[in-house]
């Protein structure tokens, strides 16, 4: 009786040894179990983590691989310009230079508007009469450099060139500009006329003290 009840606790202790030694994720019939099924899953969730990272980083390459190539593009666009600007130019001086300076002048004459007279400019001051809206404090910073270098003609020693004319007309441009800025507060008319006048101080300012052109 003794042998027969220590057989039975030896198979029980063998039994449940079998039982602690089963790791859960397979059963008899191999069929997966809960614990199975949630390792499997977190391999396809690390591999579809790794086909992500994969993708993006491709993703980034060919967008990086995109800008490099717009801004090869581009620059390619830029250098074309610029060569076609220069072809143009050669072009514009080769034609120039058939043409007399004298003939140029002629030219230029038709189509410019009139010099300003004394009762808008005082040839020896530089002082020009500036109409409203021209006048306003603001656009001081623009008359003064003009009448200034307009003045400069007239100075003992001093010579009226190229450069002088730039200034000027850099002046007027902003002027210009400031005038488009209000041009739905003015009449059409006045609009005009103000740009008018502007041109004519452009104009004026082409010319030295003996009346010789600086511009070309």
């Amino acid at each position: 009786m003794f042998r027969v009840h220590q057989v039975f606790v030896i198979g029980l202790l063998f039994g449940s040894c079998s039982l602690i030694a089963d790791d859960g994720l397979l059963t008899d019939d191999d069929v997966s179990t809960a614990t199975g099924d949630i390792l499997d899953a977190q391999g396809d969730r690390a591999v579809a983590l790794g086909k992500g990272a994969l993708l993006k980083s491709l993703s980034a390459e060919q967008f990086q691989d995109a800008i490099d190539k717009r801004l090869e593009n581009r620059k390619e666009r830029i250098e074309q310009y610029y060569e076609l600007r220069q072809i143009r130019e050669n072009e514009l001086r080769e034609e120039a230079a058939d043409v007399s300076a004298e003939t140029q002048q002629r030219i230029a004459s038709r189509r410019a508007p009139d010099r300003l007279d004394e009762q808008q400019f005082n040839a020896r001051t530089g002082e020009i009469f500036w109409p409203a809206p021209l006048d306003h404090e603001r656009l001081k910073p623009y008359r003064k450099p003009i009448e200034e270098t307009l003045a400069k003609r007239k100075s003992p020693g001093a010579v009226y060139r190229q450069w002088d004319y730039f200034r000027v007309a850099r002046m007027v441009r902003l002027m210009g500009e400031a005038v488009d800025s209000i041009e739905d507060k003015l009449d059409t008319r006045e609009y005009l006329a103000l740009k008018d006048y502007l041109e004519q101080i452009d104009y004026e300012a082409r010319f030295d003290a003996n009346d010789n052109r600086v511009d070309f």
